[in-house]
């Protein structure tokens, strides 16, 4: 992924209005098919990423803050993302690779016992509605 930052931090609303309005403007052209890589030399202001033309690799999304990564991990590959707000500043990014997220089995063992307790007890409730609908011999007639 690849991304451009102008920073906000310790800024009035006035002047986070006209980097908005600056990074709107980078935004508009980037979609029209100006180079993005190029874009991110020029403009971003997040010296880690500026030297490497905007790109970070490798990252989960709980290394970055949440409206980043929300962003990070759902804007389509190949796509730009709107301008997106942090506490850091305005971002926009280009997502140009995906790798599978994973995470350790300890991490989501709970999660994944919650589904499959979930869908028992699902499968389990349709089981026995139906079993006390042939007991009953209830046939349901539509008008």
């Amino acid at each position: 992924m690849r991304h451009i930052l102008l920073l906000t931090q310790e800024k009035s609303d006035s002047e986070k209005k006209e980097i908005l309005k600056k990074m709107e403007d980078i935004l508009a052209r980037a979609r029209k098919g100006e180079d993005f890589t190029e874009l991110a030399k020029k403009y971003s202001e997040d010296p880690g990423v500026k030297e490497n033309e905007g790109l970070y690799t490798d990252f989960t999304r709980e290394k970055m803050v949440k409206p980043f990564s929300d962003a990070a991990f759902s804007v389509p590959v190949g796509k730009i993302s709107d301008v997106v707000d942090t506490r850091y500043g305005y971002h926009i990014l280009k997502v140009i690779d995906r790798k599978k997220e994973t995470r350790p089995l300890d991490e989501v063992r709970s999660e994944i016992e919650g589904q499959i307790k979930q869908a028992k007890k699902t499968s389990a409730y349709k089981e026995h509605v139906d079993q006390l609908k042939e007991k009953a011999s209830l046939k349901i007639i539509e008008k």
